[in-house]
C-alpha cells in the first residue's frame, strides 16, 4: 500500500472514531488510484467512496449520506490566512476596519482605530485548506432527512496553507513623525512661498507612511504640539511659536483677564491680521483648557506656560545655575496678574 493511501486511510479512520459529520476524501492530486467511472466532472463515484470506506473499515451507517470530494484547483489562489483574537474579531463584526500598514522595507503592522499589532509569520503543523463553499453540519443533516443516500459533491480547494499571520500587540512606530514634519517647519506666512507641497503631510498621508493607528498618531501630533494648517500638519518654528504664545499672555495682561475666564474669540480677533486664525486658535488651546467654572471660556494651563518660558530662557544658554535661573524664570512668568507658586517652578524644573 502506498504511503499516500495509508495516510488517507489513517485520516478517515481517525475522523470516524470522533463521529464527525463531514467526511473529506482527498482528490486524485495525491495519485490514489480507485476504480470506478468519473462522471459529472467528479473524480470519485459513490462506489469509489464505499470501496475506500470498506478498506478503512469504516461503517457507512455512521456517516452522512452526502460525501464531499475535495479537488485542488489548478491555479492556486493568492490567499493569506490571518488569525484574529476576540478583540480583533469583534472589531470587524462591529463594522470597523483593520488596516495593514508598511512599505516594502518595513515589517507590516495591523492597525485598528486605536491599537497597533505586529504581524508574525507563524507556521502550523496542520495543513489548512481554503475552500469557498462546503456544506456544514446543519446542511448535511437537512440532506440526510430530505434526500436519498448516495450523493457525491465536488468541492474545489483554492489553496493549501501551512502558515498564517499572527497579530501581536506592539508599540506604534512614531519616531518618524517628527522627521517628516521637520522637512517644512512653519515660520510664518511670509515664508510659505518657497515651501514645496510635496514635503507637506496631511493626516491621511501620514497614516499611509507612519505605522500607527489613527488615535495613536493624533496623540503623537498633540504631544509634538503640531498644528493643522491648510489641511497639512506642521511644526512651528520655535521663534514663531513663542511669538504667538507671547500674544496670548500679553492680551491677558493688558486686558486684566482672570486666568479662568479667557475668551478665545476675543484673543484671536485681536491678532487676526498678524497670525492666521487657524494657527492662533490651536496654539491657544494648547496653553489653555476649558474653564470648569465658566462655560465657553478657557483657563490658562500654568505648567505649560512656565515650561514654554523656561525653554525660551534656556534655548541659547548652554549652562544655567539653578539658583540663578529660578528668580529670572519667575520674573519672566509674572506678567501682571499671572501668579505661579514657586513650588510649581521647581517641580517643572525637575521633571
Amino acid at each position: 500500500m502506498s504511503i499516500a493511501r495509508r495516510l488517507v486511510l489513517e485520516y478517515l479512520h481517525s475522523i470516524a472514531g470522533k463521529h464527525l459529520h463531514l467526511r473529506y476524501l482527498l482528490s486524485s492530486r495525491l495519485n490514489i488510484t480507485l476504480e470506478g467511472n468519473m462522471n459529472n466532472d467528479c473524480p470519485r463515484t459513490r462506489e469509489d467512496v464505499e470501496k475506500t470506506l470498506n478498506e478503512a473499515k469504516i461503517k457507512t451507517l455512521v456517516l452522512n449520506p452526502c460525501t464531499q470530494i475535495l479537488k485542488f484547483s489548478e491555479e492556486e489562489a493568492a490567499y493569506t490566512c490571518l488569525e484574529l483574537n476576540k478583540e480583533l474579531l469583534e472589531t470587524l463584526e462591529s463594522g470597523q476596519c483593520l488596516v495593514i500598514r508598511g512599505d516594502k522595507s518595513e515589517n507590516a503592522v495591523l492597525c485598528t482605530i486605536n491599537k497597533t499589532f505586529e504581524l508574525k509569520d507563524t507556521e502550523t503543523s496542520n495543513s489548512l485548506l481554503i475552500i469557498k463553499s462546503i456544506d456544514n453540519h446543519s446542511e448535511l443533516k437537512y440532506l440526510q432527512d430530505n434526500e436519498a443516500e448516495g450523493r457525491v459533491e465536488l468541492r474545489i480547494v483554492d489553496k493549501l496553507v501551512h502558515n498564517y499571520l499572527e497579530p501581536r500587540l506592539c508599540r506604534p512606530h512614531l519616531q518618524i513623525v517628527r522627521q517628516l514634519l521637520n522637512k517644512q517647519i512653519f515660520k510664518g506666512q511670509e515664508n510659505e512661498r518657497n515651501v514645496n507641497t510635496y514635503d507637506l503631510y496631511s493626516f491621511d498621508k501620514l497614516l499611509t507612511t507612519v505605522q500607527a493607528s489613527e488615535e495613536e498618531l493624533l496623540k503623537e501630533l498633540k504631544d509634538l504640539n503640531a498644528i493643522e494648517y491648510n489641511g497639512f500638519w506642521r511644526l512651528l518654528d520655535f521663534e514663531y511659536h513663542f511669538r504667538v504664545f507671547s500674544f496670548i499672555t500679553t492680551f491677558i495682561e493688558q486686558e486684566s483677564i482672570p486666568l479662568d475666564k479667557i475668551n478665545m474669540e476675543m484673543c484671536s480677533n485681536a491678532y487676526e491680521e498678524i497670525v492666521p486664525k487657524e494657527i492662533f486658535e490651536q496654539v491657544f488651546k494648547y496653553y489653555t483648557e476649558p474653564s470648569e467654572n465658566m462655560p465657553g471660556y478657557y483657563s490658562l494651563n500654568q505648567d505649560k506656560v512656565c515650561r514654554m518660558v523656561a525653554e525660551s530662557l534656556l534655548k541659547d544658554s548652554r549652562k544655567f545655575n539653578l539658583d540663578e535661573f529660578l528668580p529670572v524664570w519667575q520674573e519672566s512668568v509674572l506678567p501682571g496678574n499671572i501668579q505661579f507658586p514657586s513650588m510649581r517652578l521647581r517641580k517643572i524644573t525637575c521633571s
